[in-house]
């Protein structure tokens, strides 16, 4: 009697140990699965804020391409399903910036103080998703003031 209890334990502790390793190949198949899909929304993400800081910095409000926006919502949907908290609360800060950078009046806030916001969200947006993907900080270096000509042929100065 008491052998078949012994072997009866060993045969369920073989069977827990059987199904914990199988539990954790799974979950790491899902991460592998996952992983492409998260970078390509990342970067999906981080595209769209880029257009979006380049048209704010460099352009008239009237000329402002509001499809960057709609990219920004698509992929920020995307992440709010597949990110991690980390880059979901990045990508949550940066969008809370675009109505102040859309509207500073209405909320009272200075606009340079908006864009920067902006700048600063998008800074940490990077990181997050950097860390995750085990990749060294990025360093930021000052961008110098450049030339660009402006309608009427002369060059004007411009600085971000």
């Amino acid at each position: 009697m008491q052998i078949a209890l012994l072997s009866g334990a060993f045969a369920l502790t073989g069977v827990l140990i059987a199904q914990c390793i199988v539990l954790l190949l799974a979950r790491r198949t899902d991460r592998r699965r996952s992983d492409p899909e998260l970078l390509k929304q990342c970067a999906k993400f981080s595209s769209a804020a880029g257009r979006f800081k380049r048209d704010i910095s460099t352009k008239p409000r009237e000329d402002w391409d509001f499809g960057a926006l709609d990219m920004l919502e698509d992929a920020s949907d995307s992440i709010d399903i597949i990110g991690t908290p980390e880059i979901e609360r990045a990508a949550e800060r940066l969008i809370g910036y675009v109505p102040l950078v859309l509207e500073p009046e209405v909320y009272g806030v200075d606009p340079k103080d908006a864009r920067r916001g902006i700048y600063d969200a998008h800074r940490e947006f990077t990181g997050a998703v950097r860390k995750y993907f085990h990749k060294p900080p990025k360093v930021y270096m000052a961008v110098p003031i450049i030339e660009r000509p402006n309608s009427s042929g002369q060059k004007q100065l411009q600085a971000d």
